[in-house]
């Protein structure tokens, strides 16, 4: 009769060998849980290479006094606050939905600190989305491991993972017939304008009008703005807008769009979209017998197009690529593009604690916990 100190010894013997055969069973919620750590750390210093963060709660705050005619209104009015001087002439440039997120982060606990660990914590949504739509841990993992993301979403706190999230609900909608494909693209459509390259991929694939109703009525937000005063409409022509700031334009190191930036940057910057567009081109050239693939293309070569071509374009907008690439069928293209969107040294001198880039002379390291008022 076996004895319970022997069940014991083969239970932990066959767990042993469990591990040693799966290691991923450990190792992947191991660094997880250290890159949340780590990111929950950065999330408790100053933002260094932006003031953005600031300028997006400082309008969240002035939602509360100003309600939906926020548009028309710019910093300079604000009054005594520390975000008047941050693009003073300025409206708030993005949709609805942004703007009511950072109301409702103004609303809750106005700091600094906390919207950072809301975008953290809805990147590691993010990643585990991402393992589930490509059946790789080891991506979703590789995912939340983007020092771009680390560096510009959880330290300097740009809202990317939001809209992000959105186009991954899409995406995951349409996988399970689910009918809010649509809705999910008008709420990241009114985050930032981005999420729009997916629709001829989700138009493909979900034709109910009940999905399509279910996307009209998504749009709300944005028509109590619209509706109240001149709403972002009116904020992408102001001339702020008109200002040439692309390091990742088209010709690589064109003085009128680089924003001085030094050359081996721009080169790099060059490296990560052409190699996106040169590697997607690629896959495409070999999809010879299925000639509806490039509606499976078209949302990442629309995006890296756009983000060539823009008048104002930055670092973090890369990890979008990733999420571009999901609806495209080749893991081995999807692992490229992710690799790509790592090649940023903003983020990599950073977290190697060398920062460069544009570095604010005057932190705001009293309202990391400090109310903003």
């Amino acid at each position: 009769m076996p004895t319970v100190g022997g069940a014991s010894a083969r239970s932990s013997e066959v767990r042993l060998r469990l591990l040693v055969r799966r290691p991923g069973e450990v190792f992947v919620p191991a660094a997880y849980a250290v890159v949340l750590g780590a990111r929950l750390y950065l999330a408790t210093l100053p933002p260094i290479n932006s003031t953005d963060l600031m300028r997006y709660l400082g309008f969240g705050r002035q939602f509360w006094r100003y309600g939906l005619g926020i548009y028309e209104h710019t910093p300079k009015e604000f009054g005594a606050v520390p975000y008047a001087d941050l693009w003073p002439s300025l409206p708030f440039i993005y949709p609805a939905v942004a703007l009511l997120f950072f109301a409702g982060i103004a609303g809750i606990l106005p700091n600094l600190l906390f919207p950072r660990l809301v975008l953290t914590l809805i990147e590691l949504v993010n990643s585990v989305l991402v393992a589930r739509h490509t059946r790789s841990k080891w991506y979703g993992l590789v995912y939340f491991l983007s020092p771009v993301s680390i560096w510009w979403y959880s330290r300097e706190g740009q809202y990317e993972p939001l809209v992000a999230l959105t186009c991954l609900l899409a995406l995951l909608s349409l996988a399970r017939s689910s009918r809010w494909s649509y809705c999910w693209l008008a709420l990241g459509v009114q985050a930032k304008y981005w999420p729009g390259v997916l629709l001829p991929h989700v138009l493909r694939r979900e034709r109910r009008l009940s999905a399509l109703g279910l996307g009209l009525l998504a749009f709300l937000p944005s028509l109590l703005f619209l509706v109240a005063g001149p709403y972002v409409l009116g904020a992408l022509t102001s001339p702020g807008m008109a200002q040439n700031c692309n390091p990742y334009f088209w010709i690589p190191f064109d003085p009128l769009r680089s924003c001085w930036t030094p050359r081996w940057h721009l080169a790099l910057n060059a490296l990560a979209t052409y190699g996106v567009l040169l590697a997607a081109v690629a896959a495409l050239a070999s999809e010879t017998k299925r000639r509806s693939a490039i509606l499976d293309y078209l949302p990442l070569l629309a995006f890296v197009a756009y983000y060539k071509s823009i008048n104002w374009a930055t670092a973090w907008y890369l990890p979008m690529c990733a999420v571009f690439a999901l609806p495209i069928r080749r893991p081995w293209l999807r692992w490229v593009v992710l690799i790509l969107t790592f090649v940023e040294p903003i983020a990599w001198a950073g977290l190697l604690g060398r920062p460069i880039g544009w570095l604010n002379p005057a932190p705001p390291g009293q309202y990391v916990w400090g109310l903003i008022p």
